[in-house]
C-alpha cells in the first residue's frame, strides 16, 4: 500500500501523523496534547480519518499512548471505528510498552478513528434547534475564551424547583453529552408521563456542552485559556474560565435544588457517583441529616431504575469537611446545600454489564440520561407524598 492520507483537521479532530511505512501498512500517530495541563500535558482523546486503498488494512499506532493523563485507560479498551457501511462500533487493540495499536480496515477506502463516539456541535446545534421547536427555551448563559456561545435549554415551569445539569466540562468526555441529549429528549416526550410531572412542578437548566472550545479544538479536559473548568469554581473569572462564571452567575439567579455534573472516566469500567459527603454541614444536624437523606435517596431510586448505575465501586469519599471546594459538585453543594453529584461513565465498557460490540456506548449513555429523570422525581416526591 503506497499511499495513505490523514487529517484530523475538523472540529474535534486530534492527532498528527508522525509517520507512515508503506512496506509494513504502519500509520505513527501522535496525540496532541491540550493547552495548559497540571502535573503534566492533558492528552488522551483522538478522533483522526485515513484514507487510502479500499479493502486494505492499515495498522495504527499511537506512539504516545503512555504520556497520557491516565494510562491506565488503555487497559482492556477498545477503540471506536467507523468505515465503508459500518457506524460506529468497537474494535480491539493492543496496549505495550507506551504504545496502543490496533488494524483499521479501510473498507469503503477511509476510516476513522477516535476514542469515543464523537457528539459535535452541529449535533448539539440540532439537538437545541429540535427542543426549541418542542416548546424548551434556548438559552446561552456565558461566552467562552474564543467567543463560542455556551448554549443550553430551561424546560419546565418558570420559577419551579430548579434542577442543573451540565455536561462535558472535559470536553473529551462525550459519553456526558450523549447522557444529556437522552435526558432532554426524554424530558420533552410527551408520552411519559414522569416527564409531564417533573415539567408541571421543576425547572431543568440543561447545558450539553460546557466546553465549547476544547470541544472544537479535540482538548481531553481544558478550555482554550487551558483551564480545567472542574478545577475553577471558586474563582471562574481568575482562572480564565468565562464557561464557568456564566453557569455560576445563572445558578445564583435561579438556585439550585439539586445539581448533576455529567463525565466520563478513563480507567474505571462503572458508572457510579461522587456526591458531596466532604461538603462541610453535610449530615450535620436536622438540616445536613435532610441533605444527606436526599442524596442517598437519589442514588438508591437510580440503581434500582438503571442497571449499569452502582454504588459499590467509585472514587473515595472525601473526609467529612475536606472536599475539594474547586470541583463544581462540592462548590454547588456548598453554596446551595442541594444534593450534588458527578456522574461517571466508562469510556470502556461496563463490566458489570458486559458488550463486546458496543462497550459503552451513546445508546447507553441516553438510557442512562433518560433515567436520571424519574430517579429526580421520586427522590422529592418520596419528601411530600
Amino acid at each position: 500500500m503506497a499511499e495513505l492520507r490523514f487529517s484530523s483537521a475538523f472540529p474535534g479532530g486530534n492527532g498528527r501523523l508522525r509517520a507512515w511505512h508503506p512496506e509494513a501498512a504502519t500509520a505513527e500517530v501522535e496525540i496532541t496534547p491540550d493547552a495548559g495541563g497540571e502535573d503534566k500535558p492533558f492528552l488522551q482523546w483522538f478522533y483522526f480519518r485515513l484514507w487510502g486503498e479500499p479493502g486494505q488494512r492499515v495498522k495504527v499506532r499511537l506512539v504516545n499512548a503512555g504520556d497520557a493523563a491516565y494510562p491506565r485507560g488503555w487497559e482492556d479498551y477498545a477503540v471506536v471505528l467507523r468505515h465503508g457501511p459500518q457506524g460506529w462500533h468497537r474494535h480491539p487493540t493492543t496496549y505495550a510498552e507506551g504504545v496502543l495499536s490496533w488494524e483499521a480496515p479501510l473498507e469503503g477506502g477511509w476510516v476513522d478513528c477516535a476514542y469515543f463516539v464523537p457528539h459535535d456541535q452541529p449535533h448539539i446545534d440540532n439537538l437545541l434547534a429540535w427542543a426549541s421547536a418542542q416548546g424548551a427555551a434556548r438559552h446561552c448563559w456565558a461566552v467562552s475564551c474564543d467567543g463560542r456561545p455556551v448554549e443550553g435549554l430551561r424546560i419546565g415551569k418558570p420559577g419551579g424547583t430548579p434542577i442543573w445539569v451540565i455536561a462535558r466540562q472535559h470536553p473529551g468526555e462525550t459519553m456526558a453529552s450523549w447522557a444529556s441529549e437522552g435526558l432532554i429528549r426524554a424530558l420533552l416526550d410527551p408520552t411519559r408521563e414522569s416527564s409531564q410531572r417533573l415539567r408541571e412542578s421543576f425547572e431543568f437548566h440543561i447545558v450539553p456542552n460546557m466546553n465549547p472550545d476544547g470541544a472544537a479544538k479535540g482538548y481531553l479536559r481544558t478550555n482554550a485559556a487551558g483551564t480545567n473548568l472542574n478545577r475553577a469554581w471558586q474563582d471562574p473569572e481568575g482562572l480564565s474560565a468565562p464557561e464557568v462564571a456564566g453557569i455560576w452567575q445563572a445558578m445564583a439567579n435561579s438556585g439550585v435544588a439539586l445539581f448533576l455534573d455529567l463525565h466520563g472516566d478513563e480507567a474505571l469500567p462503572y458508572v457510579f457517583t461522587a456526591g458531596c459527603e466532604g461538603v462541610p454541614g453535610f449530615g450535620d444536624g436536622e438540616a445536613g441529616a435532610r441533605w444527606a437523606a436526599r442524596q442517598q435517596r437519589f442514588r438508591d431510586h437510580l440503581e434500582a431504575l438503571n442497571p449499569a448505575y452502582q454504588q459499590r465501586y467509585g472514587y473515595p469519599v472525601a473526609p467529612p469537611g475536606r472536599a475539594n471546594l474547586t470541583m463544581a459538585t462540592a462548590a454547588v453543594a456548598h453554596r446551595f446545600h442541594c444534593p450534588a453529584f458527578t456522574l461517571e461513565m466508562p469510556f470502556k465498557d461496563d463490566r458489570n454489564h458486559p458488550d463486546p460490540q458496543e462497550g459503552w456506548s451513546p445508546a447507553r449513555s441516553q438510557a442512562l440520561g433518560a433515567d436520571l429523570l424519574p430517579a429526580i422525581l421520586q427522590t422529592f416526591e418520596a419528601e411530600n407524598p
